[in-house]
């Protein structure tokens, strides 16, 4: 059995980082020849993956409260994405980076499904290795900045998400569900694995046995273990999800200033004492702060 390197793009320990490049190498044993891919350029990725269309990916910015909507499109397919859906879900996400007056954003979908992972034809166009290892590049590279992103990021579950799109679901701050909704991380029952940083993600939020026995068994989760999980920070109506879940977020990020919901979402992401003390000193003697000790709101 012969032998390829891979390279991880995320930390072992399941934390993103901003830094491109990769952290470490991984082997995995496979019958391919030895093939050690180098690290692809993400705007080549981009170009090759465009020319399969399918679906769209759409983002609209509210201006007046501060909460952009991401939708995933393809509802005639389940909502699986297309290659050209994964470059424009990677180009909105690098729009709402330069959002400067943002506090928030909504991914979720059209129809009766979240998102069934990546469309069959898509799928079959990068079905050599180095494809599939290509577009996870672009995949993992929007995931990991759409969570390190300073909105506070929600994704709204309605109906099935899987493979891919379980993974999906992961990858924002707090996640909202229909009652009937499923996650299931089937790959492994279609001969792979996760691909789009779900596997970290996932270990990351139920840790590491709970983690393995959900991905071996590729089972589909119903609403009582997804709660049961901590995997869902509230539940909404169907009909009303998008609405619901706007109110909801704005319910956290209205009473404070931009400033302050960037520093706060900065903060949680941050991995040590100094990264805290300059997020801390970027926001302290600020307008906001000055504003509240003049009102000596902490005692109010």
């Amino acid at each position: 059995m012969n032998v390829i390197k891979l390279v991880s793009r995320l930390r072992g320990d399941g934390v993103f980082r901003a830094t491109r490049g990769f952290s470490s190498e991984t082997t995995i044993k496979t019958n391919y020849e030895n093939i050690s891919w180098p690290e692809p350029e993400i705007e080549d990725v981009k170009k090759q993956l465009r020319e399969l269309e399918g679906g769209r990916v759409t983002l609209y910015k509210d201006e007046t409260n501060g909460i952009a909507q991401l939708c995933i499109d393809h509802v005639e397919k389940k909502n699986s994405l297309s290659g050209k859906m994964m470059v424009e879900f990677h180009e909105a996400i690098s729009t709402l980076e330069k959002w400067e007056t943002g506090k928030g954003v909504l991914l979720f979908s059209k129809g009766d499904t979240f998102c069934s992972g990546g469309y069959l034809e898509t799928v079959k166009a990068l079905s050599a290795p180095e494809g599939g290892f290509r577009m996870s590049a672009l995949m993992q590279d929007a995931v990991m900045r759409l969570r390190n992103l300073p909105l506070i990021s929600v994704a709204v579950i309605h109906g099935q998400a899987l493979g891919g799109g379980a993974e999906l679901t992961l990858c924002t701050d707090f996640r909202l569900c229909t009652p009937k909704s499923e996650i299931g991380f089937v790959q492994a029952r279609m001969g792979i694995t996760t691909g789009w940083g779900g596997g970290l993600l996932l270990k990351k939020l139920v840790g590491h046995p709970k983690a393995l026995d959900i991905m071996l068994t590729s089972r589909r989760l119903k609403l009582d273990e997804i709660k049961a999980l901590g995997l869902v920070d509230g539940i909404v109506n169907p009909d009303g999800r998008l609405n619901e879940s706007s109110q909801w977020l704005n319910s956290k990020v209205e009473h404070l200033p931009v400033s302050v919901v960037h520093a706060v979402k900065k903060n949680v992401l941050s991995s040590s004492f100094y990264e805290e003390r300059q997020i801390f000193g970027g926001v302290w003697g600020g307008p906001s702060h000055l504003e509240k000790l003049a009102q000596n709101i902490k005692h109010n």
